[in-house]
């Protein structure tokens, strides 16, 4: 798998799934950070995945939760003492914050990254999954079409064949999906569901489809092995699937021999050591 540049639509072709790591090698650096884009590029992943949301001043910014408390931390490494929404501050002052030091203070000085400053390092040679954070009741059709704008933006400068959008919401995936048209910008885009509590329980097991008609599905990897799932009984099959996040290795040889496309990862770096194979890699 030495040539990334076509993953994202033909990984169905490869005779292993492809790697991809969740918010970066996240088991070994701080999730969603430039170190822990680094990190999963130097060990080999195929791919990354990464989470955004917009600050107050229409920056796509990368950061997985909606507030700050959870990963970030003041200049002095202390904690948030008041809740701090991420749509509420401009990039200058998300920036001012490490969100880093709450890992290890090996990464002390990490700071939120742009969505353009994560996609320079991660480069066109690796599958890009930008996550588009939508979730039940949060408004999402801004940040949609930012995102649009932006890759079709960052199109005229790099490549951006390596790269597809994903959500939980499958309205936002044609928010940016119908503005991507406007565009002529060619960007697949792949829809999460999953069995938790977060997810509304009507989208639990991939009825998003309904609303929009994704490139891949993307598969909480427990819904893969419920037998009642309609993912376990081959009703994707035509399409490739990728599966999160897991990180239980025996788990990974099973669902490698329902010949999913990708599997997300906070250990990309131990996922790789398995070796893992597609029993039907290309055929469908």
């Amino acid at each position: 798998m030495s040539n990334h540049k076509k993953l994202v639509l033909e990984a169905m072709k490869y005779k292993a799934p492809a790697i991809i790591a969740h918010r970066g090698a996240s088991g070994d650096a701080p999730e969603n950070t430039l170190a822990a884009f680094g990190l999963a590029k130097r060990v080999g992943a195929h791919g990354v995945e990464l989470d955004t949301h917009l600050s107050a001043d229409g920056e796509i910014v990368v950061i997985h939760d909606y507030t700050l408390n959870r990963t970030a931390r003041l200049p002095s490494g202390a904690l948030l003492q008041s809740q701090a929404s991420v749509a509420d501050l401009t990039l200058g002052q998300l920036q001012c914050y490490d969100v880093g030091v709450w890992f290890s203070t090996a990464y002390a000085g990490e700071k939120i990254p742009t969505l353009e400053q994560a996609m320079d390092l991660i480069g066109p040679d690796m599958l890009l999954d930008i996550e588009i954070k939508a979730d039940k009741g949060k408004p999402f059709r801004e940040l949609a079409l930012a995102m649009a704008d932006f890759l079709h933006g960052y199109s005229k400068k790099h490549p951006v064949d390596n790269v597809m959008v994903s959500s939980f919401n499958p309205l936002a995936l044609r928010a940016f999906a119908a503005r991507a048209r406007q565009l002529n910008l060619k960007v697949p885009t792949g829809l999460l569901y999953g069995k938790e509590s977060d997810v509304p329980w009507y989208l639990r097991r991939g009825e998003g489809r309904i609303a929009h008609n994704p490139d891949f599905m993307i598969p909480y990897f427990a819904n893969l092995l419920d037998k009642r799932s309609l993912s376990a009984i081959g009703l994707f099959r035509k399409r490739p699937v990728f599966t999160y996040t897991v990180n239980d290795m025996e788990i990974a040889k099973r669902l490698a021999q329902k010949n999913i496309s990708g599997i997300i990862t906070n250990y990309p770096e131990k996922m790789l050591a398995l070796n893992l194979r597609r029993p039907h890699a290309g055929r469908g």
